[in-house]
């Protein structure tokens, strides 16, 4: 059987399609911890906010990935980034799976989200000024 990295792309409806997918290795699957890598990036700097919080978020998500694919974690799901150097490395020989949405609705999604998540309190406050943001 093939492992499995299920790369979770935000607001598209993926967590039911990752739970299902786990259950083809039920004792042999993880996900990423995402409240995990926020704690830990802001025990690790306080400070952080904003982009530099995001970017200190998916450090620790990439290490928590890198662990699970170095244990042999025969499916591995989340919020994480995918890299030609991951693939070539240590991921190499994974079955690499997404999920996408419709980039309209997604988009809207995401936005929505943002607004209630965005750990930068000077993000875009409407969807106008949103729009032109590195966020968009």
């Amino acid at each position: 059987m093939a492992r499995i990295l299920y790369v979770h792309v935000p607001k598209c409806g993926g967590t039911s399609f990752g739970a299902a997918l786990r259950l083809v290795h039920p004792f042999a699957q993880a996900g990423i911890d995402i409240d995990r890598a926020r704690a830990e990036a802001l025990a690790e700097a306080p400070h952080l906010t904003g982009r530099a919080l995001i970017a200190a978020d998916y450090r620790r998500r990439d290490r928590q990935l890198r662990d699970h694919l170095a244990r042999g974690t025969a499916c591995i799901s989340g919020h994480v980034q995918l890299s030609e150097a991951l693939l070539d490395g240590p991921a190499q020989g994974w079955l690499a799976v997404t999920l996408l949405r419709d980039p309209v609705a997604r988009f809207v999604s995401h936005y929505a989200y943002l607004q209630r998540h965005h750990p930068d309190p000077t993000r875009a406050a409407t969807l106008e000024a949103f729009l032109d943001t590195d966020d968009a």
